[in-house]
């Protein structure tokens, strides 16, 4: 499991379609629109990782993308979602996943203490990354790099992005003629 956790307008999203380019050559990924229902559903999970495409890439990695899932991952998610989370962690490093080249990326808005321990135990994850805002000099290296206008002070890549555009929007002006 790779967990990518953080307040919202962090970039989980940005960064989830950069690493899916990235891994374009050797990993099919896949999106699950509804990761409840696949983690209630034992007959659709058992589908979901035993799928095999007929353009399967040469080894056959496959990223399952399990986006803003928080609420599966929560100290008290079995009360919610009956045995969904057990089912992910077996699926994770259990019997259930043993022999697959699948892996799991989960992106969550829940602050890590949220999660149920045995989702962040030493060991789980193949990665936990925590995504938070940029600081004032990160910032200024954001928009260095990406050509954008410097902000004046740090803030999350969704901020940046709209102070950005603000202040592109700002600096037009709009002549409307008759």
């Amino acid at each position: 499991m790779i967990l990518w956790h953080g307040p919202p307008g962090t970039g989980k999203t940005f960064a989830m379609r950069a690493l899916a380019w990235e891994w374009r050559r050797w990993c099919r990924v896949e999106y699950v629109i509804d990761p409840e229902q696949l983690l209630k559903d034992s007959h659709y999970l058992v589908n979901v990782i035993t799928h095999e495409d007929d353009d399967d890439l040469g080894n056959g990695w496959r990223l399952l993308v399990l986006e803003d899932t928080g609420e599966l991952l929560t100290v008290d998610a079995k009360e919610h979602t009956g045995q969904g989370l057990s089912r992910l962690l077996n699926l994770v490093d259990g019997i259930l996943g043993q022999g697959l080249r699948l892996m799991i990326l989960v992106t969550t808005n829940e602050p890590l203490q949220a999660l149920h321990p045995a989702v962040v135990r030493p060991g789980r994850c193949a990665a936990e990354v925590l995504f938070g805002a940029f600081t004032a000099g990160e910032a200024k290296e954001w928009a260095k790099r990406t050509g954008r206008i410097s902000p004046a002070s740090g803030g999350t890549l969704a901020e940046l992005y709209d102070s950005s555009e603000r202040s592109v929007r700002a600096g037009q002006r709009r002549v409307i003629g008759f």
